[in-house]
């Protein structure tokens, strides 16, 4: 099992919100489980994203035209740090 996080700013964490919750069906799509979606306490419009799936769908998704049309309608802020890693335990 694989698993992504997604780091970035939005200008309005409502309006990103709206737009990560109307996502579901695409991640699903992409046989992505969301574990968590994170909004910083320091900072109400710094978002944390942390998502499982297998590794090849997982990267499919991240380089998706879906992903980056929902990032630029959400209000994306600053470039996304994302990490991919797998679970070696």
């Amino acid at each position: 099992m694989a698993f992504y996080v997604v780091n970035h700013k939005v200008k309005d964490f409502g309006v990103w919100k709206e737009v990560y919750d109307e996502f579901e069906s695409t991640r699903e799509k992409y046989r992505i489980k969301e574990h968590y979606a994170l909004q910083s306490v320091n900072d109400s419009n710094h978002v944390l994203v942390v998502g499982e799936g297998e590794l090849e769908a997982i990267q499919k998704f991240l380089n998706s035209e879906d992903l980056k049309s929902a990032m630029e309608s959400a209000g994306i802020t600053s470039s996304p740090e994302i990490f991919v890693g797998e679970n070696k335990r």
